[in-house]
């Protein structure tokens, strides 16, 4: 009976080490980034250059441009195509209204729509030292290693996010 429990053990461990969760994928200027599905409470398109004002219960919902803030004012640059499903994510511009899990709200302008994946938790790193110090924000999560098939998908961290946003303390116990 000692090998069958071994068997169990390993199986069990195996399907611990595939959790996945489902992202939303996105563009920011030259890069591919990633947010859990369970945060984006809506996705608006972008007809032209301008950001809506986004309202929710009477309550305006900041608007924060994280490609600015990662990019500086470096122009829009070309990415490699993120294709999923066979299909390329268009380059049709969205903004992303996020929730924190206090209900709490903001929002983000991308240079795509989204694009669903499945992505399994233990291919989530830290981010290379020359990226977080060059970043310098406080709401990203990591990074997931480029495939041949997909480039690299950076993870914001939607509760930071959020608080960032509205000018809360990221790590407060409240968030």
């Amino acid at each position: 009976m000692a090998s069958l429990s071994s068997l169990r053990s390993r199986r069990a461990s195996d399907r611990q080490a595939q959790v996945s969760q489902q992202y939303v994928a996105f563009r920011l200027r030259a890069a591919w980034f990633v947010l859990p599905v369970t945060a984006i409470y809506r996705v608006l398109p972008l007809e032209n250059k301008i950001l809506p004002k986004v309202t929710f219960e009477g309550k305006s919902i900041p608007i924060v441009d994280a490609g600015r803030l990662l990019f500086g004012k470096e122009p829009v640059k070309p990415a490699a195509p993120l294709v999923l499903g066979g299909s390329a994510v268009a380059e049709q511009p969205s903004l992303f209204v996020i929730q924190s899990g206090d209900g709490v709200m903001a929002s983000l302008p991308s240079n795509s729509q989204p694009g669903l994946l499945r992505l399994s938790q233990d291919k989530l790193m830290t981010l290379p030292p020359q990226l977080a110090q060059r970043w310098q924000v406080d709401f990203m999560a990591g990074m997931i290693q480029p495939t041949a098939e997909r480039p690299a998908l950076f993870a914001i961290d939607p509760d930071r996010f959020v608080a960032i946003a509205n000018g809360l303390n990221p790590h407060s116990s409240g968030l």
